[in-house]
Order: C-alpha cells, then structure tokens, then sequence
C-alpha cells in the first residue's frame, strides 16, 4: 500500500476492492484514511510504507465469516496493546463472542472469547471498546448477539484474561451504541451513546463519572421538530480531560419525503463539567452549537 505525497495538509486514502473484483462481492473491503501534517518528516519522503495485517488468526484461516463493523481499541499507557472487535462468531460455538487482541503492537492477533451472548452467525451486534486512559481496563457497549437491541456496558481489568467480561448496564430497546473513555484523577469516565428505541429513537447518553459503578441514564433531549418525533441512531460523544463533553447526533425534522429521504439537522451539544450535574430527573441544559438553542441533559 502506497501514499503519495502532497504539497498540502489533506486526507491521503486507499482503497481496497473485493477479491472477486465484483462490488459488494463476498470479502470485505478495507479503506484506510491517513491524515498527514506538512510539519511531518514523512513528507520529505516520496512513498510511506503501511504494514497490513491480516487480524484473523492463522489457525482460523479458513474462516468465511462477515466480520464486518470493525473497532479499534489501542490502550494508552501502553500502545502495544491493541483490542478490536467485529461481527465474528466464538469459532468453538460457545456462550461467549470474542474479541481480537494483541500484545506486541499488532503484528500478531489472537481471539478472546469474553464478550457475553455470542451469536453463532454474527457473534455480538453492535460493539464498541475503549481503554481507560491511564489504567488496564477495557470497557465495552455491545448489543448482544443473542438478543434483539439489548445493550449491555461491560468491563474487565484485564483484556487478555479467559474470564468473561463483568457486565455493568443491562437496557433494552437500544441501537447502536458508542463508547468513549477518559481516565481523571485516577476515575474512568465512560459515555455511552445510543438510540432510545423506547422514547421514539431519542439520542441518549449513559455516562459513569466512575465506572467502577453502574453508569447513570443521562438522556439528551432531541426537541423534536416536523412530524418525524425522532433522530436517526448514530450518537457519538467524545470527551476532554478539562471536563468538556460533547455529543453529536442527527435529528430529523421531517419525514421520509421519498423511499429512504429524510430531512436532518446535525446537532452538537456540550458540557464543561464531565455532566457531573446529570443526575436524576432535573435536567442539565447544554448549546446545541448549530442552532444557539439548548438540549438537556438528565
């Protein structure tokens, strides 16, 4: 894999193509996107060189599962470490999907099966892990593979270990969900978001301020608009060790105009203390940063 050089800042891709040379054919396609800084030595370079690595693990070789939705976990007190999981099957068939791990910077991967409620096909549903920043723990947001939008949050001090993941939050009627963590004075903070199925597809964040404990519900407002009464699933907070949260979801403001069509606002939103005052029913005001308005929290 080549990345040519250019004489400005931007976006290098690569894009790999099914085996069979066939769109949509039965392997997976790999793209990766390469953000490069002027300021980079690589630029004085002509060509980069990028090691792929094939994740299966050699003796599963043979394997023809989708594996699709990948995520990357990499820990960052120590960067040889590396989790990552997609829709792949315990390959033993067991009560437990797996995720990939590495210990020596990704050279080399194996399975763990430690994820609960394996699907024989697709192992978990949606999942997402992160790292702590400063310590050993990996958490996880997964829908379960054996169940139907049943998100569990999950944790275990060691991502290498045989022993299943300890399960925090158990929540039914929820689709897609996206982990963020951030280590604080020694406490992990994790934010989970997700599509309420339950409150019409609202855009909710579950956060832990330490999640050694169960994380709080902290359900973000959508003000719905038009006659949709919902957003689409995709939630994604992302956080700042000064405390400052954001999440970013899209609202529709009108419905299907045409098979598939919907009209959408792209809605940011912010705290600056970590939504340590979401607690409970009082709600926490944040901007919705589009729009000068505001969305609530809690």
């Amino acid at each position: 894999m080549t990345f040519f050089q250019h004489s400005e800042p931007r976006l290098l891709w690569a894009a790999g193509q099914s085996l069979d040379g066939k769109k949509g054919g039965p392997y997976i396609c790999l793209l990766a996107a390469l953000a490069i800084a002027t300021s980079s030595p690589i630029y004085a370079q002509s060509t980069v060189a990028v090691t792929v690595v094939n994740m299966i693990p050699q003796g599963l070789s043979g394997e023809s599962n989708t594996d699709s939705e990948p995520n990357l976990a990499v820990k960052p007190s120590n960067t040889q470490h590396i989790a990552a999981s997609a829709f792949t099957p315990d390959p033993m068939g067991g009560a437990h999907a797996p995720i990939y791990i590495s210990t020596d910077g990704g050279r080399s991967w194996l399975l763990n099966s430690i994820v609960p409620g394996n699907d024989r096909k697709t192992g978990t549903h949606d999942i997402t892990l992160r790292f702590g920043s400063t310590t050993n723990v990996l958490y996880a947001a997964i829908q379960r593979g054996d169940a139907t939008n049943l998100l569990k949050i999950l944790r275990t001090n060691d991502f290498t270990s045989a022993n299943p993941m300890t399960e925090l939050v158990t929540r039914q009627g929820v689709d897609q969900p996206y982990l963020e963590a951030i280590s604080v004075a020694g406490r992990d903070r994790v934010y989970v978001g997700y599509s309420d199925l339950n409150v019409q597809g609202t855009a909710t964040v579950d956060r832990s301020l330490n999640a050694a404990t169960a994380p709080a519900p902290v359900p973000i407002d959508m003000r719905p608009r038009g006659t949709c009464q919902k957003g689409a699933p995709s939630i994604r907070p992302a956080i700042h060790e000064s405390g400052t949260v954001y999440a970013a979801f899209f609202r529709w403001t009108k419905c299907s105009s045409a098979p598939g069509v919907y009209h959408t606002d792209v809605v940011v939103v912010r705290d600056d203390n970590f939504a340590a005052a979401a607690t409970g029913p009082s709600p926490r005001c944040v901007s919705d940063l589009r729009r000068r308005e505001t969305a609530c929290l809690g």
